[in-house]
């Protein structure tokens, strides 16, 4: 880390090309997000797979790798794939993903034969190409870097130009079509996005990989946020870091292609937002089904101290409740009812506090009038719908329990003869 800092400050080209790749990966994360949200991650792989025998074939045409020559050649070619993608999905039986598969994989084999031939042909840059495959940061020279900038901020003004459209077409495009939008002009437009946004990345990131660099930071800024903006402005965060670590470790090591460590760096991140994360984190899931399952032994036991109590025992001790129902940690979970001052113990035992009362009585309903549905409505066996009848009572909301009630009709008994406790006299009709 030492040796990366110092050989930031020391050398002002490290610095400049650094910056420079950082602001292309965070224009292309910025593209990225919409085509993500739009569910075509895809074509930015075919893209940029693609373009190779553009970078290829203008190589060979001009002789030199001339930046603009090879953007142009990239362009056109990513064009190109976007058009054989959409012809093919049209007028063959093929979808849009089988058509991805075919372009990407005829493109790139052809752009391997040009790029062998370009090999051979003892041109003084022909070995340079290689770079375009994995990426190389640390050849990049500032005039190939002010090239894929100027076609960078283009895209990044056309994006923004077009931002509430856009907006619109990935979240709604019924809806969309509605206000008069043209919504096929506007999947065009992110083709053209993805294309320039894939090419201005190509030599510091390596066609391969791009795809990565498009659509990765986007799955992450959607793991931490659900507002578009702040999307947006995390994905380009996680783009641009990423480029720096990786355009870092390509200028310290010659050998070492950019592209890969940019990926490793996204997928570093990826995995410890797939755990933190506060949207579908595993941990957050982990700590809500915790939360969960304690909810339910203590409802559980809250309508097992109300049976009890229906046969005549108001203070019960731990073993009453054993006989009745198995609880593991009952103790516990005595306690976290007293906390929620639910129940109070006594020198007998224990017994209902008025809320502790009322909530054991109202999940004792909930529980006799679903298992009284399920043989009404759907003429299920009583000896089948207790286990049924336990896993739904603690997700019924009180809307559902006043349609239970009215189309049941306010019932007296359960499927076993068991009163249905209310908290006031029922009226009938």
């Amino acid at each position: 880390m030492e040796a990366l800092l110092s050989t930031t400050y020391i050398n002002p080209n490290l610095l400049w090309v650094v910056t420079g790749t950082a602001g292309l990966a965070a224009i292309s994360a910025l593209i990225g997000t919409f085509t993500y949200l739009q569910k075509k991650s895809l074509l930015s792989d075919a893209v940029a797979h693609g373009m190779l025998p553009g970078i290829a074939g203008a190589f060979l045409l001009y002789g030199q790798k001339d930046p603009l020559i090879l953007m142009l050649g990239a362009l056109t070619w990513g064009f190109i794939s976007v058009f054989s993608i959409d012809w093919i999905s049209r007028n063959t039986l093929l979808r849009p993903t089988g058509a991805m598969a075919v372009v990407l994989s005829v493109y790139f084999g052809l752009g391997m034969m040009l790029l062998t031939r370009v090999q051979q042909s003892g041109l003084p840059d022909a070995t340079g190409l290689q770079g375009f495959l994995f990426g190389q940061a640390a050849s990049i020279v500032p005039y190939d870097l002010l090239i894929f900038l100027l076609f960078g901020v283009l895209a990044l003004i056309l994006l923004i130009a077009n931002y509430r459209h856009l907006k619109w077409v990935s979240f709604d495009p019924e809806g969309a079509k509605s206000r008069g939008v043209r919504v096929d002009r506007y999947h065009h437009l992110l083709s053209i996005l993805v294309v320039t946004g894939t090419a201005i990345g190509l030599q510091s990131i390596g066609l391969i990989l791009m795809a990565s660099l498009l659509i990765t930071p986007a799955a992450l800024a959607r793991m931490w946020t659900n507002k578009l903006s702040n999307m947006l402005l995390l994905a380009a965060a996680f783009g641009a870091g990423s480029a720096i670590v990786g355009a870092s470790i390509s200028f310290i090591d010659a050998k070492m292609p950019t592209g890969p460590w940019i990926v490793l760096c996204l997928a570093g991140t990826l995995l410890v937002s797939a755990f933190f994360s506060p949207q579908k984190g595993w941990w957050k899931s982990y700590l809500q089904r915790k939360q969960n399952t304690a909810q339910i032994h203590r409802e559980n036991l809250l309508k097992t101290m109300f049976h009890l109590k229906e046969t005549g025992l108001n203070t019960v001790g731990e073993s009453d409740i054993l006989k009745k129902r198995h609880f593991g940690k009952l103790s516990k979970l005595l306690q976290e009812l007293q906390k929620l001052q639910c129940i109070e113990k006594q020198e007998q035992g224990w017994v209902f506090t008025e809320i502790g009362l009322q909530e054991g009585r109202r999940l004792t309903r909930l529980h006799r009038l679903w298992e009284l549905y399920l043989t009404r409505k759907l003429r299920l066996q009583t000896d089948h719908i207790h286990p049924l009848a336990e896993s739904i009572e603690h997700i019924i909301t009180p809307e559902l329990e006043v349609a239970l009630l009215k189309e049941l009709g306010n019932p007296e008994v359960d499927p076993h003869m068991s009163i249905i406790p209310y908290d006031k006299p029922q009226t009938h009709d």
